[in-house]
């Protein structure tokens, strides 16, 4: 029995929640100009980045954790007080920002996203002299 396969990487930047689409007489669409384009590619290129060593598509069942980190609003800027990690229990909706993550890997990190059997989620403000970013978590569930 091997161990199994887990993949961590920071995606660095504000995390992006997938917008709904639009309709038009095309059907639908998410307009060119809205972030989320430039976040999934920002995803996908840390992704890739990695190399050959994790840069094939796990083959089975995956378990996925991904943390997202914001930054801190001023409203929460102190000068006296510490400024420690916050839950963040404002917009944008988890389940959202999940989606972008979880499309923009799709047929990289893993074929479907529908091969993912957990899904571990969190939103966080960063503490004070901390960067935004996204922390991705990826563990192959196949027992070998």
């Amino acid at each position: 029995m091997t161990t199994a396969r887990r993949v961590h990487f920071t995606v660095p930047g504000v995390p992006v929640a997938q917008p709904r689409h639009r309709v038009g007489r095309n059907g639908a669409y998410i307009p060119q100009d809205h972030p989320i384009h430039a976040y999934r590619q920002a995803v996908l290129l840390t992704w890739q980045s990695l190399g050959d060593v994790y840069g094939a598509p796990m083959p089975g069942a995956v378990s996925v954790g991904i943390t997202f980190w914001f930054p801190r609003p001023q409203a929460m800027q102190w000068k006296t007080k510490p400024q420690i990690a916050a839950v963040k229990t404002t917009k944008p909706d988890l389940d959202n920002l999940a989606k972008g993550v979880l499309d923009a890997l799709q047929n990289h990190a893993f074929g479907d996203d529908s091969r993912v059997c957990e899904l571990r989620l969190s939103k966080w403000i960063v503490r004070d002299g901390a960067l935004p970013r996204t922390e991705i978590t990826i563990t192959d569930e196949e027992k070998h």
